[in-house]
């Protein structure tokens, strides 16, 4: 799946806002919900023609299936709450607010925004930027 690059001001963007969520996270020992602004990251390099369409029923259902996915996960959590699994929790959430940890994955995410910053359009779209810059030149 080839994606359309993303433009500079776009990349910029997306790097703040990574940025900002790992190290609010970090600071916050994770008491502050920071992660909720990944999801704007990923807006925000969302080509505008793709957030123009209407989703499609496939698409409405994986987020619907995310969503009571998440929803099924947090009520078995509530439900199952244990002093042993409360003692997991926290030795789980402290290794990952560890910033050996949070590092690195900042680090993947601001390289996977770069690549996509730097990717080469599709060749059909390729193909179509030449031959609109051949027009022009005539």
């Amino acid at each position: 799946m080839t994606h359309k690059p993303i433009t500079t001001k776009q990349f910029i963007a997306w790097a703040v806002l990574i940025t900002v969520v790992f190290v609010l996270y970090v600071a916050t020992e994770g008491k502050i919900p920071f992660l909720s602004l990944l999801p704007v990251a990923f807006f925000v390099i969302m080509p505008p023609e793709t957030s123009k369409q209407p989703m499609t029923l496939r698409q409405a259902l994986i987020v619907l299936g995310g969503v009571a996915a998440m929803a099924a996960f947090i009520w078995w959590t509530v439900t199952h709450h244990t002093p042993e699994s409360d003692a997991w929790a926290r030795s789980f959430g402290v290794f990952i607010r560890h910033p050996g940890v949070a590092v690195p994955l900042w680090l993947l995410f601001l390289y996977l925004g770069y690549r996509r910053w730097r990717a080469k359009p599709p060749l059909k779209e390729a193909a179509l930027q030449e031959e609109a810059a051949l027009q022009d030149q005539e």
